[in-house]
């Protein structure tokens, strides 16, 4: 909740200083839902009835909360021109053996599987509440708990390391022809990326007047969200599917993400540093 204050009391301060143009009616009704379930939540609480639950309604709440309000915050790094990040990183890819227009050929040569990679894809935000549902479900309430920071720790941290180095994803860098884009329903299609290269050059116009874009490509944040899965999940009736869905989730990022390889393995890497500091800020009770 102390970072999402933050973020927003940054946005104010960042808005009044750049003079950067605001829809605050539009953010604040983006909020109306997380506020409600923030508030049945503490009722919950006050009352002293159903802790896994109100645990659960605080963690989606605040997932929200702080994922869309970093997203605001985060279109004042815009606009910064050049992808010259995303030249670096492909620069690493090529040192690792890994090229996304060569992913995208061969991808268009098995259309039947680089279809269903686009829905597992988008499965991360839905597993994610199924991790809340599970671990409040079964009064795993430890879990809960570090799933919260943990989550709001990756997410800080994913958008602090972008405002230092902006990337986007090599799809800015090679155009997909719509025509094979269509074939394997890739989602950062030629719309995606005129999206991504307009505020790269252009800026966002008014901040939170328009949809949600989430433009950041290094550290993947997709993956951060496949490891927070499979980790708070282990040792549940749902742990080896979520892990082999999860497998699955490694290729769907990198071909309909858009991203290098280096974003995944950033992502891997903070989530393993989330989480042990999630760990020591919410340690095992004492007996």
């Amino acid at each position: 909740m102390l970072l999402t204050i933050a973020a927003l009391g940054l946005i104010a301060v960042l808005g009044a200083a750049t003079g950067q143009q605001v829809a605050w009616a539009s953010i604040a009704s983006s909020h109306r839902l997380n506020l409600i379930l923030l508030v049945v939540a503490f009722i919950l609480r006050a009352l002293r009835r159903a802790e896994g639950w109100a645990l659960a309604l605080i963690a989606v709440a605040l997932f929200r909360l702080l994922g869309t309000t970093l997203i605001h915050l985060s279109y004042f790094r815009f606009p910064f021109g050049e992808a010259t990040g995303d030249l670096l990183l492909e620069r690493v890819d090529a040192l690792m053996g890994y090229s996304w227009p060569a992913a995208v050929a061969l991808a268009a040569d098995w259309p039947a599987i680089a279809r269903p990679l686009a829905a597992v894809y988008h499965s991360s935000i839905p597993q994610l509440a199924l991790v809340v549902v599970v671990l409040a479900a079964t009064g795993r309430h430890l879990a809960l708990h570090r799933f919260m920071v943990t989550s709001a720790l990756t997410l800080a941290g994913t958008y602090a390391i972008w405002a230092l180095m902006p990337t986007l994803g090599p799809a800015v860098l090679h155009p997909v022809d719509p025509a094979v884009a269509e074939s394997i329903r890739l989602v950062v299609n030629e719309r995606y990326v005129a999206a991504m290269l307009s505020l790269a050059q252009d800026g966002p116009g008014v901040i939170g007047a328009g949809p949600l874009i989430g433009a950041v490509a290094f550290p993947s944040f997709h993956m951060i969200m496949a490891c927070l899965a499979t980790w708070s999940l282990r040792g549940t009736v749902l742990g080896w599917p979520v892990f082999a869905l999860n497998l699955l989730v490694v290729p769907a990022t990198l071909l309909h993400g858009g991203h290098h390889l280096v974003d995944l393995v950033g992502g891997l890497l903070l989530f393993a540093l989330c989480v042990r500091v999630a760990a020591r800020l919410v340690p095992e009770p004492r007996p």
